[in-house]
């Protein structure tokens, strides 16, 4: 008999495709398991994990900031800006399961065309059995436009694209740039989205001196695009491009914390659930803390796009990053002072059925006053019952990787939940995780377990193979659930005690971390077909979320 109380932080997994079950009539098991031959693992203990269930956000050494991933045949490309050339070449890797990875090396061939260096934010796409190979560059002279190169391999060797167009028109890139932008402003961190059979471009204009926009058009083929359908999509500090450029709204301005106005790095997707856009993009100084992903959404590709307000929330059309004011003397401020600085450019990508988001942060993830370079990381993305994306994030821990890899699903959105002492029970399975503590009206998304002994017990509508356990600690420093009395699996498989891992937790400043939970794996699966778990405590706390891992 082997007991090992199990803490780490790990984010919610599956989709919001379910209506929960509550049901506080229903009996539940109150019975003090007596013992238990469970065996599971402390990673803050060990640092170890199974690499066939988690991946884990440290610094991997891909030296790609403005990541882009590529899927094919299980195999997942990454590309992006290349530090360790200084961005006068292009490397990139591959992995299947995001622990391990590839590197390879000068992909692109600078050759002798009018591409100098200062190559950015490179993305591949797969167009007939042909890789395009999507870039900003300088040229001899410093300007920077957009270029294609083409391979045969996700690997290289990239080169140029000189052929015809779908017309039958010739095209010599190695000799003439692709694209400048008619607003005489460099263009750069293109992306492209593949919409049923078609095709739009999107990239950011940089005005030097001022601001940094968004614009999108449509193409016609992979290296033909309509200029005549160009459109401004997003500026930031602004409700709507066609505000003067003197002019913000300051519902927005926490997108322009310094003097020169950054919109760049965009991605769009379309919503499995409304069909509707997200127009997702990063605000403010690759350098400043506060360079974080911002969203926009709108019916049709090319807009209009408008970005989400409510008057309760500061970062009302914050995606994902650093929710924190940019002056010291705030209490946000020094209380995010540990949260992951400088998440932005990013992509966003599917895995099987499930959606991730890679993107690049400072290296420095526990002192966010000290830009010391970027590093690739990664994180879920989920869909909420309306169809708007949210994420989960930074995280710190081993995190569960996506069904199609690891052949695990969140089986707690398939539960019935009972409760006793507890108070709207149905947020606990509910596939929202609260994380931005500061903003108001979250706390309604967590679990109430109210002075004394609560229970709460999950019923599955099957016997499930189960591999591991998450339970959310409220997001609320002053509401955190301390420990859990017991966990009982049933058939001799319980936990006892568990306690909160304090590495979590600020005491200095009333803070705990986003996204945290109470985590056991289990090395090997237990067959489970209902659990309960029982909290005792002296006042009120809560909950945020509960996660099962089966198959």
């Amino acid at each position: 008999m082997k007991y090992k109380f199990v803490l780490c932080l790990i984010p919610l997994l599956a989709l919001a495709s379910c209506n929960p079950k509550g049901n506080s009539s229903v009996s539940i098991d109150k019975t003090y398991p007596e013992a238990s031959d469970l065996v599971y693992n402390d990673y803050f203990e060990t640092t170890e994990y199974d690499l066939n269930k988690y991946f884990y956000n440290s610094n991997h050494g891909l030296n790609l900031p403005d990541p882009f991933v590529l899927e094919e045949d299980g195999t997942y490309y990454i590309y992006g800006t290349t530090d360790r050339v200084g961005s006068n070449g292009v490397d990139c890797y591959s992995t299947t399961d995001f622990n391990h990875f590839t590197r390879y090396m000068n992909i692109y061939d600078l050759g002798s065309g009018w591409v100098k260096g200062g190559i950015f934010a490179v993305e591949v796409y797969k167009f007939n059995d042909k890789y395009y190979m999507y870039y900003s560059a300088n040229d001899s002279d410093g300007k920077r436009a957009l270029n294609v190169a083409v391979s045969n391999s996700p690997t290289g060797l990239f080169v140029d694209y000189v052929g015809k167009d779908s017309k039958g028109n010739n095209i010599d890139l190695k000799a003439n740039k692709w694209l400048t932008d008619p607003s005489n402003y460099a263009p750069l961190d293109q992306t492209l989205l593949v919409d049923g059979d078609k095709l739009y471009l999107y990239y950011s204009v940089y005005h030097s001196g001022y601001e940094q926009y968004i614009v999108g058009m449509e193409m016609s083929d992979p290296v033909t695009y309509d200029m005549s359908t160009r459109k401004v999509l997003v500026r930031p500090g602004k409700d709507s491009p066609d505000l003067p450029d003197n002019e913000i709204t300051l519902k927005y301005e926490w997108e322009i914390m310094r003097g020169f106005w950054v919109a760049e790095g965009p991605c769009v997707i379309k919503s499995p659930i409304n069909n509707k856009y997200y127009l997702t993009y990063t605000v403010n100084a690759y350098d400043e803390k506060a360079y974080t992903v911002a969203y926009a959404v709108s019916d049709s590709p090319l807009g209009d796009y408008h970005k989400p307000y409510n008057p309760d929330r500061f970062w009302s059309n914050l995606f994902f990053g650093y929710a924190g004011l940019s002056s010291k003397s705030s209490k946000v401020y020094q209380q995010w002072a540990g949260f992951h600085a400088g998440t932005g450019h990013h992509s966003i990508f599917k895995v099987g059925d499930d959606y991730m988001i890679v993107y690049h942060g400072w290296k420095n993830r526990g002192n966010p006053d000290t830009f010391n370079g970027r590093d690739v990381f990664f994180d879920r993305v989920y869909f909420d019952e309306e169809g708007t994306p949210y994420t989960v994030g930074p995280t710190y821990s081993p995190q569960p990787l996506p069904k199609a890899i690891s052949g695990y699903e969140n089986i707690a959105l398939k539960a019935q939940i009972a409760t006793e002492n507890v108070e709207n029970d149905k947020a606990l399975i509910d596939n929202y995780v609260v994380e931005h503590y500061q903003l108001k009206g979250e706390d309604a998304k967590e679990a109430t377990l109210k002075e004394g002994t609560s229970y709460i017990q999950l019923t599955f509508d099957k016997e499930y193979d189960v591999g591991g356990l998450l339970i959310y600690n409220s997001a609320f420093y002053n509401y955190m659930t301390p420990e859990i009395e017991f966990i009982n699996f049933k058939n001799n498989n319980a936990m006892f005690g568990c306690s909160y891992p304090q590495e979590v937790v600020n005491a200095d400043m009333n803070f705990i971390y986003p996204s945290s939970a109470f985590a056991y794996d289990f090395p090997e699966d237990i067959k489970v077909k209902e659990m309960v778990i029982c909290i005792k405590s002296s006042e009120s706390v809560r909950l945020n979320e509960i996660y099962v891992m089966g198959r």
